[in-house]
């Protein structure tokens, strides 16, 4: 992202909850604190869920122009009956489905 294109590290990555995302993989660069309801008491924890939710919502428009048997607009990534009823009728799209995604 920016920050790395500018030079900047991190040092300290702070996680929404009580799951450490990286405690499974050999990653050992950058600190983790996960903090339990984060987005309610972290202002940058609150500021990038915003951004994730704005930036998913805008995906998942763009994906109903194109899918629109899919009614990806109005599942918001979380697999509707209307989405997993569209995918055993219409079956996955590649690319664009979450292989870890279990309808």
């Amino acid at each position: 992202g920016a920050a790395q294109a500018a030079g900047a590290t991190a040092c300290l990555a702070l996680v929404d909850g009580v799951d450490d995302p990286w405690r499974r993989c050999e990653r050992s660069d950058v600190d983790v604190a996960t903090i339990k309801k984060g987005d309610a008491h972290v202002a940058c924890i609150s500021a990038a869920s915003i951004l994730a939710k704005v930036t998913r919502d805008r995906m998942m428009r763009a994906l109903d122009e194109a899918y629109p048997e899919y009614d990806w607009a109005s599942n918001k990534a979380y697999g509707s009956a209307a989405h997993r009823a569209a995918i055993a009728k219409h079956g996955w799209v590649d690319g664009v489905h979450r292989t870890s995604f279990d309808p």
